[in-house]
């Protein structure tokens, strides 16, 4: 009996696990945030609803980058692409202080380890099948 499975490199398997631990980590402390303060730095006005959904999309994306490397990593990176460019264009430089876009910034960490593993786990399974065959 033959048996398909390709063990993994050890340094793809460090950076999905380095996304989920951070991706955990940056959910749990962004709901902790929904659920504890009224985000008054981070949102503005609190009857924006785009600006609350994208919020609440970008930890889903990280939860849903668990199961699924690359819907989650495109859901939450996509969600805060969307949401700096929303602080762009409505705020602009005015009372926006530059340590949100920073805060942005790094919520695109996991998102981007999701890529890179989704992508070489992908090109990995590809060459080993061609190998295979």
């Amino acid at each position: 009996m033959e048996t398909n499975i390709q063990k993994k490199p050890v340094w793809l398997r460090i950076i999905r696990w380095t996304a989920r631990i951070i991706a955990v980590l940056f959910a749990i402390i962004l709901f902790i945030l929904f659920t504890t303060t009224d985000m008054n730095p981070l949102l503005r006005n609190q009857h924006d609803y785009f600006i609350q959904i994208l919020w609440i999309l970008i930890p889903i994306g990280f939860l849903i980058g668990l199961w699924k490397e690359g819907l989650g990593g495109l859901i939450s990176f996509v969600s805060t692409l969307t949401l700096i460019l929303t602080f762009i264009m409505k705020e602009g430089h005015r009372d926006i202080s530059y340590y949100i876009y920073i805060i942005l910034i790094i919520l695109l960490f996991p998102s981007i380890l999701y890529f890179i593993y989704w992508y070489f786990n992908k090109t990995i399974k590809a060459k080993a099948n061609s190998n295979h065959d």
